[in-house]
């Protein structure tokens, strides 16, 4: 009895063991793994140079962050110096209505950072395409104010853009303004060049030197060799300091010549780096979602300015270009 005894003891342990192991050697996810420990020396692992933490995430000042209030004022100042607020005027959208429209937006004067060559104002094709006519107006004090106060935002979405005054209310509260001409425009970039009609006799007796071409225009960013942390989007018809926003590319098709921004401002607003290096220009709002704003990328934008400032051959110029309105 005792052999025996022992004998289904011994049995009863060997099953009992046989079927718990098993469960310590099985993971959560039902997989089994096989761990092992295996012993080495300090001289077996790498040196210190190669595990050191780069400098680029050593250096806390490089790392990316949120502009100060003092650097988005700067920040602004100098994108906002290059900027001009532009009013389209549009001739009535069918035979029942008289009134014109009036849309705002903007231009951006840019450099393809060649020295000696002038910046060029720079805004969307497709909004100017058609309007009767077009000037260049000073922005309101209370946009532009460097006090660094943060006023609230007069325009929230793209529809208000156009305006609902009249354009002799317009006429008479903008006597500063300045008739623009488009003289050179790429329908497939999306993009025209803008330059005082001196020959208009739309042009007022009031003095006009606010109106000024900078020396050199906001440059580009080199998304070729650089990838950009932080990426801030400014239209003082919007909100008055600039917004921090992103770039995306689009999931459609027809759409795909364009990034897409979560930025309200379209027409022209400029999407910069937060020491002002330009990435991209705000084109119009997203057909489906009026959250987003569809703009047009950086390397067409800087090809573009390329060619206008005569920095390529003149063969790589498309003839279907538009040339300059009677």
């Amino acid at each position: 009895m005792t052999k025996r005894f022992h004998s289904a003891l011994l049995l009863g342990m060997s099953i009992v063991v046989f079927g718990v192991v098993p469960a310590f050697a099985q993971d959560p996810d039902g997989v089994h793994r096989e761990s092992k420990v295996k012993v080495i020396k300090p001289a077996d692992l790498p040196s210190h140079e190669e595990s050191e933490i780069p400098h680029v995430l050593k250096n806390a000042s490089a790392l990316p962050r949120p502009l100060k209030l003092g650097e988005l004022v700067a920040a602004r100042d100098t994108v906002v110096a290059n900027m001009v607020q532009i009013v389209a005027i549009y001739p009535p959208p069918n035979r029942f209505q008289r009134t014109r429209i009036m849309v705002e937006g903007q231009a951006v004067w840019l450099s393809a950072e060649e020295a000696g060559k002038r910046p060029v104002l720079i805004s969307p094709y497709h909004w100017l395409e058609k309007a009767e006519e077009i000037y260049a107006i000073p922005w309101e004090k209370d946009q532009i104010d460097s006090e660094g106060n943060l006023p609230m935002a007069k325009r929230t979405s793209h529809k208000a853009a156009v305006t609902h005054h009249s354009v002799k209310h317009f006429y008479r509260n903008q006597p500063a303004r300045i008739p623009l001409k488009v003289i050179s425009g790429d329908i497939h970039r999306n993009l025209v060049t803008l330059a005082p009609d001196t020959e208009s006799k739309l042009k007022t007796k009031a003095k006009a030197d606010w109106f000024v071409t900078p020396a050199s225009g906001l440059r580009f960013f080199n998304v070729k060799q650089q990838s950009a942390t932080l990426i801030y989007a400014l239209s003082p018809l919007v909100s008055p300091n600039p917004r921090q926003t992103t770039l995306t590319a689009t999931s459609q098709a027809e759409l795909v010549y364009f990034l897409e921004s979560d930025f309200p401002g379209a027409l022209g607003a400029p999407i910069f780096t937060p020491d002002g290096a330009v990435i991209g220009l705000t084109s119009m709002p997203h057909p489906k979602r009026s959250s987003t704003t569809l703009v047009i990328p950086p390397l067409a934008l800087r090809a573009y300015v390329e060619r206008i400032q005569g920095l390529v051959d003149p063969s790589r110029v498309s003839k279907k270009d538009v040339k300059e309105k009677p």
